[in-house]
């Protein structure tokens, strides 16, 4: 609903005429060509989950509900939905909100016992992410997350 959102104010010159002409406006609306790398069914799922957990912080639903539309809310059985699945395991733990806060902050977070430096455990969970050259999970971050669960109180 959003585009057409868009599209309406453009049509009652709420949008600035001056900045955008009507072939511009059509050009960023238009479906881009997928890259080489959108042929990786796992690489796709895990962009999905990246994709929709992002949104998910600071959209409302209906453009929610519009990504999945868009994009397809069923996953192809095997790689692409293992990737989604494992993304979302990953980004939906506490553990990586803290895997990403500064060290002096997860310091004031999180005492570690026996002098146990949280910061260098939650490595795998930094490492996973675009951000730091990962491709959104891993078998060791996944590892981690569901010993974590049982070991730490």
């Amino acid at each position: 609903d959003h585009l057409e959102g868009i599209r309406a104010q453009w049509a009652r010159g709420g949008l600035s005429a001056n900045t955008l002409s009507a072939p511009e406006l059509e050009g960023l609306l238009r479906v881009p060509p997928v890259p080489d790398e959108l042929q990786d069914p796992a690489v796709v799922g895990a962009k999905q989950a990246l994709a929709l957990r992002t949104l998910a912080l600071g959209v409302g639903p209906s453009i929610l509900e519009d990504f999945q539309r868009v994009v397809g809310s069923e996953l192809r059985p095997g790689p692409q939905a293992e990737a989604f699945e494992a993304v979302e395991e990953v980004y939906s733990s506490g553990r990586m909100l803290l895997a990403v806060q500064e060290p002096e902050l997860l310091r004031l977070l999180v005492h570690g016992r026996d002098g146990l430096d949280f910061w260098q455990t939650l490595q795998p969970l930094r490492d996973v992410r675009p951000v730091n050259g990962g491709r959104g999970y891993s078998q060791e971050a996944l590892d981690m997350l569901r010993v974590l669960n049982f070991n730490v109180n």
